[in-house]
Formats: C-alpha cells, sequence, structure tokens
C-alpha cells in the first residue's frame, strides 16, 4: 500500500497493490473538517481488515490526535481518532508516534502517546476500536519511540523508549497487554520487538573521545543481555534495529555528510552477548537511509538509498539519481580489487573553474565516491563531496572545491571505489595552488 499527502496535510490519497500485481489507482480519503495530517507512520494488513495506516492528525483548535486510517475488504476507507488516556486532554499528544499490527483475523493493536501516557487500543475484525489501555503514566518525552510485532495467531509484544530506557510488554489481540511481565533496560535510543518478547534495544552515550552506542538483547520471558559498547562516528538518527525469532540486526552510522564515513552493523542471535561489528561496503556513495531486513533462511541484509550521480552517454552531461543499495552481511570481508587505479597528480592548480583532476580506472563499472577538504579544515562548505558510477574504462573526474582557502594549501581525498569484485579504499593528499 502507498500513502501519498500533499504539503498542506489536507489531501490525503492510497493505491493498493495485490500480492503479484500492480498498483490500482490512488482513492482520496475523506478527512474530518478543518483536519490536516501531520504525521503518517507503518502500515499493517491482515484478515478483514485489509490495510491499516498510523499517523498524527490535527485540526483548527490545534488539537493534535494519533488516529488510524483503515481500509476494510469491501474497499471502505475510514478516519478513527484513537481514545484519550486518563489525563485531561492538553493541546498536544507528546512524543509517540502510532504504530499498529494485525494477526491473521484482522485483529489488531495499536501503541501510541497522548498527553504524556503510553497507550494501546485493541481492534476487533472489523476494524473497530477498544478503549485505551495505559502502558505506561510517565511523561514521555519528544524522542520516544515505539514498535509492535504481531503474530497470524494474535500473539503481540510491544515496546517503547523514552527518558533512556526502554520498556517491552507481551500479550495478544484478544486481550490486550499484561503489565504485570514488563521487562526494562536503561538503553533509549531505539528498539525493535518480535511478538513472542524478544527484542533487540540500542543506547546512545556521547563522549569526548567519540560517541558510544550500547546494545543489549533479549529472549522471551528473560532479561536483557548485558548491554555491549560499540565506537562511532557520524550518526544522525537512531540506529535502525530489525528482529526475528532468533536473530537481531542494528546499523550503526548510517548516514554521512561531509566526510567519508564507514557504516557497521552487528547481527547475533537473540539473548546471547552482541558480536563485534561488521563493516559494510557502501561508502562509495553518499547513504541518505539504511533500513535492516532478516530475510528467512538468508544473510542479514542491509537495504540503503544511495545517492549518485551518472554521466548521461546521450547528452553527456551528468544526472543525479537514487539507487537502492542491498548489502548481505558476511563476517568475512569483502576483497579489495587490484585492478581497479586511482590516480592524481601530486601537485595541481584550481584555476578559473576551481577544480582538481583524479583519474580512475575501472576494468568493470564501477561506484566511486571521493571527499576531499583541506587537511586543516573539516568544513564541508570548503571542499567536495561528489559520488558515481563509472562505466569500464577510464575516466577523467573534474571536482570542485566550492569554497577553497585563497592561499597554497594541502587537501586529503577520501577515496572509496565498489565494482562487483569488492570495495577499494584509498587516500591522496595533493597540494593545490588557487
Amino acid at each position: 500500500m502507498l500513502a501519498v499527502v500533499d504539503d498542506d496535510g489536507r489531501d490525503l490519497q492510497f493505491a493498493f497493490r495485490p500480492a503479484g500485481a500492480r498498483f490500482a489507482p490512488l482513492e482520496s480519503v475523506s478527512l474530518p473538517p478543518d483536519a490536516e495530517v501531520l504525521d503518517l507512520g507503518p502500515i499493517a494488513f491482515g484478515g478483514q481488515v485489509a490495510a491499516l495506516a498510523t499517523g498524527v492528525i490535527g485540526d483548527a483548535s490545534l488539537d493534535r490526535r494519533p488516529s488510524v486510517l483503515v481500509r476494510s475488504v469491501d474497499g471502505t476507507l475510514r478516519v478513527l481518532r484513537l481514545p484519550p488516556g486518563r489525563r485531561s486532554p492538553s493541546e498536544r499528544s507528546d512524543g509517540l508516534r502510532p504504530v499498529a499490527a494485525l494477526d491473521r483475523a484482522g485483529r489488531g493493536l495499536v501503541v501510541y502517546g497522548v498527553d504524556g501516557e503510553v497507550l494501546a487500543a485493541r481492534f476487533d475484525g472489523t476494524g473497530v476500536i477498544g478503549p485505551a489501555q495505559t502502558l505506561g503514566a510517565d511523561r514521555v518525552d519528544d524522542s520516544a519511540y515505539a514498535s509492535i510485532a504481531v503474530a497470524d495467531d494474535g500473539a503481540a509484544a510491544a515496546t517503547w523508549v523514552s527518558r533512556d530506557r526502554t520498556t517491552v510488554v507481551s500479550g495478544s489481540t484478544e486481550r490486550g497487554f499484561d503489565l504485570s511481565g514488563r521487562v526494562s533496560a536503561p538503553l533509549g535510543w531505539s528498539a525493535a520487538v518480535t511478538p513472542d518478547g524478544g527484542a533487540a534495544a540500542t543506547g546512545l552515550r556521547f563522549a569526548a573521545s567519540g560517541n558510544r552506542v550500547l546494545i543489549a538483547t533479549r529472549t522471551p520471558g528473560k532479561p536483557f543481555t548485558r548491554a555491549r559498547s560499540y565506537r562511532v562516528d557520524g550518526l544522525e538518527e537512531a540506529a535502525p534495529v530489525a528482529v526475528d525469532r532468533r536473530r537481531f540486526l542494528v546499523v550503526l552510522g548510517a548516514l554521512y555528510f561531509s566526510r567519508l564515513g564507514r557504516m557497521q552493523a552487528v547481527t547475533g542471535r537473540l539473548g546471547e552477548p552482541p558480536a563485534a561489528a561488521l563493516e559494510v561496503p557502501s561508502a562509495s556513495a553518499v547513504t541518505e537511509a539504511a533500513v535492516p531486513v532478516l530475510p528467512p533462511r538468508a544473510p542479514a541484509t542491509i537495504l540503503t538509498l544511495n545517492a549518485r550521480r551518472t554521466l548521461c552517454p546521450d547528452c553527456r552531461s551528468s544526472h543525479e539519481r537514487r539507487e537502492i543499495g542491498v548489502y548481505s552481511l558476511s563476517p568475512r570481508p569483502r576483497r579489495s580489487p587490484s585492478d581497479v587505479k586511482v590516480t592524481a597528480d601530486a601537485r595541481q592548480s584550481l584555476g578559473e573553474d576551481r577544480t582538481i583532476r583524479v583519474e580512475v580506472f575501472c576494468p568493470r563499472a564501477c561506484a566511486i565516491r571521493i571527499v576531499g577538504h583541506p587537511l586543516d579544515s573539516f568544513d564541508p562548505d570548503s571542499g567536495f563531496d561528489d559520488s558515481r558510477t563509472l562505466h569500464r574504462g577510464r575516466t577523467n573526474m573534474r571536482l570542485v572545491f566550492a569554497k577553497p582557502p585563497d592561499r597554497t594549501f594541502r587537501a586529503l581525498l577520501d577515496i572509496a571505489v565498489d565494482d562487483a569484485v569488492g570495495e577499494l579504499r584509498t587516500q591522496r593528499t595533493i597540494g593545490i595552488r588557487p
């Protein structure tokens, strides 16, 4: 199912695609008067409720209430406000973005936050919402995060992250959650849960020597393991987490902007101490997003959204494009392609076009990313970050320094080249005259 919201949040449309078929035409959803979609979250499928999306819908009175958008098998689309908690309503819903999941019969659960409370509500097989169940009365903060999982038979578990803690509860779509068995850990960044209550959670610790991500996991009925610490660079958002009944996968260092960084990932079995981080060979592109995936009977995999430029053979100009990268994790590092060559004159002059020249030879089609900056500055505005796909053979690249120093300087080039053989990582230092 595809959901589309216009810029002002007042026009909401859905398109549905049955398995193995094409998307149907977009259908509009009737919103309440003066309503606007402020946030749209995950989509769930199951049983008589063909599709269900969570979101936050506001109106002219600034009443920002979590909502669900339900499409029944007869094609009816409905917008339903989620029930309030026990506290008096305020002008906003604090923090917790709603998430939902359904079982095979179309019964489901949604976890959300209203007025600082963590709440849950059940659906019956027709999509009718029941009363709210309070999961946590402590006021959630603006960084609160929730995850939910429901099995085909109705077994369910949820986890939420708020105020530097991760909490896990289990239950079912028929009875709601059992709060007597809740488990928590002092990790407050991101988490994911399995229908039987297994979970993986992360925390972030800032230090002068470098940021550190903490990872701990649990199996159903057991406490969290002792957290392991990983040093990371360049983190821009919470570390994405995926779990299945036995395994977990956490992505570290997914987004990089001004320096050529290394994406890492940690995978292993739930309930066992997390293993060492593995390097993901994705440095040849600017990675805008990363999604961890655990396919059945297949290695842990990371999907990335990459930004690169490609030289068009028809118009001979470069075009920006987005690519989906697929990286299957292995404890064995990829080979470095010895027949890929990158050369750059040790002394160069920028000239009027403010460019330097790098020659690349790829015996196969390849992708390359070069990040350059003056050695005495890591200001991204003073250098460049260029990602491209290249045809087989020799390519002369001209790279523009956006705001170079007005004096002779030394520049460091971080280079990553990726092809069918493996990934080449190298550096060059060159002297540059203005």
